[in-house]
C-alpha cells in the first residue's frame, strides 16, 4: 500500500494538501481449465480423446503444456489450446486411469496448473436371458423379458426398447420387464 499526497499552492502562498492511499496487488496467475474432457470422464478402451484447455491471463499466455501421467505431450502458444489427433498417448487408450495436467505460463512467468483424470474401462456386458434371440412367441401371449448387464464399473441402469421406443429403465438388478409393461402384453 502506498500513500500519495499532493499539495497545491497558490500565488498569495496559501496552501492545500490531499492524501489517498493506493493500494498495488500483486499480479495473479492464469486460470487454466480443461474444457473436455471432464474429470473422472468415463471412455472405453480403444478410444480417443481429444483435450480441449482454456487459458487467460490479463498479462497474456505465453504457453500451455499438456502432461500425460507426468510425461509432457507437448506445448502449445496460439488458442485454441487443442491436442488429439497424431498424439500416440491420447489414441486407442488401454484400459487404465490417466492423469491430464496442463499447466499455463503467462508473459511475466507466472504459472498454474490444473489435473484432471480419465478412466478407460471395457464397455459394458449386456445380453438377454429371456426371451433368446429368434424365440417364437405366441401371438396375444405376454412376454417376460429378462436381461444381464455387467461392467467392471457397476451399472448405473439398464433401458429397453421396443421398436425404438423406451418401454422402461432399471436401475437395480435384476433387469426384468413382465405383463405389467402395456406394450408387453
Amino acid at each position: 500500500d502506498y500513500t500519495l499526497k499532493a499539495i497545491a499552492q497558490d500565488s498569495a502562498g496559501i496552501t492545500s494538501e490531499i492524501t489517498m492511499q493506493v493500494n498495488v496487488a500483486a499480479p495473479q496467475k492464469p486460470i487454466v481449465s480443461f474444457k473436455t474432457p471432464t474429470n473422472k470422464a468415463g471412455l472405453y478402451i480403444g478410444s480417443d480423446v481429444n483435450v480441449l484447455v482454456d487459458a487467460e491471463s490479463e498479462f497474456g499466455i505465453e504457453t500451455v503444456k499438456l502432461f500425460v501421467n507426468e510425461q509432457m505431450l507437448g506445448q502449445q502458444i496460439l488458442p485454441p489450446f487443442t491436442w488429439g489427433e497424431n498424439e500416440p498417448l491420447l489414441q486407442n487408450l488401454p484400459q487404465g486411469n490417466y492423469l491430464l495436467k496442463a499447466v499455463a505460463e503467462n508473459s511475466l512467468g507466472l504459472v498454474a496448473d490444473t489435473s484432471i483424470q480419465i478412466i478407460v474401462s471395457p464397455k459394458p456386458e449386456v445380453s438377454f436371458i429371456a426371451p433368446l434371440n429368434n424365440d417364437v412367441v405366441k401371438e396375444f401371449s405376454n412376454i417376460s423379458v429378462q436381461i444381464d448387464a455387467q461392467s467392471s464399473n457397476g451399472i448405473a441402469h439398464v433401458k429397453l426398447y421396443f421398436h425404438n421406443n423406451l418401454l422402461g429403465e432399471k436401475s437395480i438388478a435384476p433387469y426384468t420387464w413382465d405383463e405389467t409393461e402395456p406394450m408387453l402384453q
